[in-house]
């Protein structure tokens, strides 16, 4: 014989059945109600998250942004400076030295080229202040004249007071002295033409901005937001989706961004937003903020744009741990509430059958059942004992 669900339900007490159909009715509201919640928590956290994620984009590309609009009038100032004018070698090395050890760890390389694009001077100083003269002093005579950079500081369309920029890339004079493979081999460039008195182009002063500044930014952004409870990541990426630099380890700098998802929506924007999506790396989905770089005052940008982002896996785990351990305990109070009921209804009528049963197996009419309630069990142990009452009479008049 298979189960049959009529045949087990019959065979379960009143307790149990009561306690059943309460749990029934206690919790098939509860599940609605935990449904409905968690479309409008998922609803509440993605709005919340998407307005924290495009604030924190936001602010971490204007902190970049301004940043970079010192390193835009650096270069000018160095230029300006009586040791570059000189264009005397040791002078305008040991002026380089020394604003490598102001703004340490700013930047990675300080380079004074003359005006037939020769090498003149360059730093002897790291970020940290130690010596690389054996490195850096085999620039001094190398010819720069057919870089962009040169050539555009010595070009006389350039504008008095307009820094010439150019975005991250693998540079070849910080690849000297640094290698390929290393992290310093990528720079920013900053390049400004460097005038003698008589106002007439006498070389050019060029910088290379230390990348992992970047890097800098974006990790105290991710750990102030850890602070306040968010998880999130941050990513800097330039405008052909290429990533400067990212606290995601799930993607690599100097590699382009997975097609679609929240970096096309993030890339084609002309303003801060939000889009929810596939992640920058393609594995899984995000929400996300974004934020173009706008420059700051005279800087005018190169065009990146940052994005911030917090997987939705965590977000939606947080909401069921959450309801899950919120859902226990109402369980839990529900079938407390459902057991008292269930045994405060049938525990009458269990007396009520052992009476019953008493009176049948000594024929004791004198007991009663004695419920000393007021509600329909109530009555029925009234009836019975008005039954027995009955019951006595007879007997008591048969017997006179």
């Amino acid at each position: 014989m298979g189960f049959r669900p009529m045949d087990w339900l019959k065979r379960l007490t009143l307790k149990q059945r009561l306690i059943a159909s309460l749990l029934v009715a206690g919790l098939v509201p509860l599940l609605l109600v935990g449904i409905g919640g968690y479309r409008v928590m998922s609803g509440m956290l993605t709005d919340n998250t998407d307005a924290y994620l495009t604030g924190a984009a936001v602010n971490t590309s204007d902190v970049l942004d301004r940043n970079l609009f010192e390193r835009y009038g650096d270069v000018q100032a160095f230029a300006l400076s009586s040791s570059a004018k000189s264009m005397n070698r040791a002078q305008a090395t040991r002026w380089i030295d020394t604003m490598m050890g102001i703004y340490t760890p700013v930047y990675n390389l300080m380079v004074v080229a003359d005006a037939s694009g020769r090498i003149q001077a360059v730093n002897g100083v790291d970020i940290e202040g130690k010596d690389i003269s054996s490195r850096t002093r085999k620039l001094i005579g190398q010819s720069v004249a057919g870089t962009e950079w040169f050539k555009t500081a010595m070009s006389p369309d350039l504008e008095a007071g307009k820094t010439f920029v150019e975005d991250v890339h693998k540079d070849p004079l910080t690849e000297a002295v640094w290698g390929k493979d290393s992290a310093q081999s990528s720079a920013m460039s900053f390049t400004y033409p460097i005038h003698n008195d008589a106002g007439e182009t006498i070389g050019v002063w060029t910088n290379r901005v230390n990348v992992e500044l970047m890097h800098v930014v974006l990790e105290s952004v991710k750990e102030r937001a850890k602070a306040e409870g968010e998880h999130i990541e941050v990513s800097l990426l330039a405008k052909n989706g290429t990533v400067i630099s990212t606290t995601d380890e799930a993607l690599t700098v100097e590699e382009r961004v997975a097609d679609g998802g929240v970096a096309a929506a993030a890339l084609a924007a002309d303003g801060s937003g939000q889009a929810n999506g596939g992640s920058l790396s393609g594995s899984g989905k995000v929400l996300s903020g974004y934020s173009p770089s706008e420059g700051f005052e005279t800087y005018p940008g190169v065009g990146w744009t940052t994005v911030a982002t917090h997987s939705t896996s965590v977000g939606i785990g947080a909401i069921v741990k959450m309801m899950s351990i919120a859902g226990l305990i109402l369980f839990g109070l529900i079938g407390l509430a459902a057991w008292y009921l269930a045994r405060s209804l049938s525990q009458p009528l269990v007396a009520l059958r052992d009476q019953v049963r008493h009176i049948g197996s000594s024929g004791d009419l004198t007991a009663r059942a004695n419920v000393g309630r007021h509600d329909e069990i109530g009555e029925v142990g009234t009836a019975f004992d008005e039954m027995l009452d009955e019951f006595e009479a007879i007997i008591a008049e048969v017997g006179s």
